[in-house]
């Protein structure tokens, strides 16, 4: 449930970040991309795949 929760505070994060235009969308193909640039530099520790229609799969890195 944390790892939804902190999810869940990171797209929002994100979307203040578009909303101030310190990331800016520029088509229909950037959210994605922008969402995947911005979580990776957060979740360090994680492995990130971006499907279609923005769904993101994570996993623990495993070391």
């Amino acid at each position: 449930m944390d790892a939804l929760l902190n999810l869940r505070q990171l797209v929002d994060g994100f979307f203040l970040l578009v909303q101030c235009k310190s990331i800016e969308i520029y088509n229909e193909f950037s959210p994605p991309h922008e969402l995947g640039i911005f979580v990776r530099e957060k979740l360090t520790n994680e492995i990130m795949q971006i499907k279609k229609r923005l769904i993101l799969t994570l996993r623990k890195v495993v070391q």
